[in-house]
């Protein structure tokens, strides 16, 4: 979740934090003016510090409702995440998102930390604010399983104890600067001592940075799995399975700076003939928009007011691989017609056009008369080597360049087939598209019908090797892939 997005989340909360807060006051004025004050002759006071504390603490919970419950769509998988697998999934993904949500669990639960022993003398134990931490927490993951809105995840219950822990932690401080104004004495020991889920969360981030800045090859997304019960799987092959070991090349690809994605949009825009339009730029954790910006009228414009009938609507630039996506705008807002079986040199022609070299060396494809492919597999070229598609679809009149410029990296072995197939009898593998009938039953038939060596680029911009098995489960085609790295 972005920054910006946290923010709209806070601001819808306001109002349903209002809803909460009148609520709170129509039972003041029933209870205590009219109940406690009048009829039972109570003397005791509610101060203004209470009733604004009262205030704060409803519009907090507010914002615990709606980003919990309020607005989630249906989940159908009945599945409890284990302990510590969002952790996993965010380091084998090295997905800032991932991690920013995580990071956000903590932040979430930090304000009650610091509001229960504010307002209310009980909670002034630590053990007693992380126990009301636990039962929130717990009421929550509950709720979200019976609404279908969310699965039961044992990470979501721990990181919001440690973040009510160690907002505890900041009220203890708040206290010990607070105490030695009024002259009272408390162990500056114990203050320290409240600050211990902090620091272990600390020490605990900074090794993974270390670990993973100390790695030369960076994290492959299918090195997590939640893992299947090896019992609840039949697994079998309808081809030879390798048990030999290899040793393969290992390529590396640049991988860009936000700064440098931006510049390297605006340069294909300017390419295209699309630079002198007014633009709007977003900046996301993998990659950065280059959109054009519509003047009132939702005419697109250049420089001198006139309109023009070719330009990019939009590039889309990823960091690893510097590889983009383009959509061309056409004044009529009609594709472009392609003389079939001619297909491949009017292609190249119409990308020479756009900038774009297609370099020899490819394999040319045609996927359902709408998508017309260039693959390269580990082409020479230079000093580099090419590999990945680019795409071009007429009817969209858009393309996209995966075509990536590789530097040799080393060589690197390589598990056989053979026990790449023995992890997914183990139960350690991912599916590729597994439906929420699949994620819910508790046998699986999987019958291997195919194998094939393909790589995915990881967290660092390393091409890896990965196994992808062809198979059906439960009589549904999918793909299961290995890494495939020693």
């Amino acid at each position: 979740m972005r920054i910006d997005s946290l923010m709209e989340l806070a601001r819808s909360s306001l109002k349903l934090g209002i809803y909460a807060f009148a609520a709170v006051l129509l039972l003041y004025l029933a209870g205590y003016l009219f109940l406690y004050r009048k009829y039972l002759f109570g003397k005791k006071r509610i101060s203004p510090l209470y009733f604004l504390w009262l205030m704060i603490m409803c519009w907090y919970l507010a914002v615990i409702v709606n980003v919990t419950l309020v607005g989630r769509g249906e989940v159908y998988s009945y599945r409890i995440a284990p302990l510590f697998s969002s952790y996993r999934e965010a380091w084998y993904n090295a997905s800032v998102t991932e991690w920013r949500n995580i990071i956000l669990n903590y932040c979430l639960f930090i304000p009650l930390g610091i509001l229960l022993p504010l307002g209310i003398r009980f909670f002034r134990k630590m053990y007693r604010v992380g126990a009301a931490a636990l039962i929130l927490t717990l009421s929550i993951e509950v709720i979200q399983v019976l609404r279908k809105s969310g699965i039961f995840e044992f990470d979501d219950i721990l990181g919001n104890v440690i973040g009510a822990l160690i907002g505890y932690g900041f009220f203890g401080i708040a206290l010990y600067i607070y105490s030695r104004k009024k002259s009272v004495e408390i162990p500056l020991r114990r203050i320290i001592g409240l600050q211990i889920p902090l620091f272990l969360l600390i020490i605990a981030y900074v090794l993974l940075i270390l670990v993973y800045n100390i790695k030369t090859l960076g994290n492959n997304s299918y090195g997590f799995y939640y893992g299947y019960d090896p019992e609840s799987l039949t697994v079998s092959s309808e081809i030879n399975l390798d048990d030999r070991e290899k040793t393969i090349p290992l390529y590396k690809v640049p991988v860009l700076t936000p700064d440098e994605a931006v510049e390297f949009a605006c340069e294909i825009s300017d390419r295209l003939g699309s630079g002198g339009y007014k633009k709007t730029k977003d900046v996301f954790d993998d990659y950065v928009l280059l959109r054009d910006a519509p003047d009132a009228d939702g005419l697109i414009r250049s420089g001198s007011g006139m309109t023009d009938e070719r330009h990019s609507s939009f590039c889309l630039v990823h960091y690893r691989g510097g590889i983009y996506e383009n959509t061309i705008f056409s004044g009529a807002g009609a594709g472009i017609s392609l003389e079939e079986g001619n297909e491949e040199s009017q292609i190249r022609e119409i990308l020479q056009q756009y900038g774009e070299e297609v370099p020899d060396g490819y394999d040319f494809s045609i996927w359902r008369k709408t998508k017309y492919i260039y693959e390269y597999d580990f082409v020479p070229y230079g000093e580099k080597t090419l590999y990945g598609t680019m795409a071009f679809r007429p009817q969209f009149n858009s393309y996209e360049n995966n075509v990536m410029k590789c530097d040799y990296a080393g060589d690197y072995t390589i598990i056989s087939m053979a026990e790449a197939y023995n992890r997914i009898t183990e139960g350690k593998f991912r599916v590729r598209s597994m439906d929420k009938n699949l994620d819910n039953i508790k046998e699986y038939r999987i019958i291997i019908t195919g194998c094939s060596l393909i790589y995915e680029l990881d967290s660092k911009g390393y091409l890896q090797p990965d196994y992808k098995f062809t198979c059906t489960v439960n009589d549904k085609e999918k793909e299961i892939i290995i890494p495939a790295l020693r």
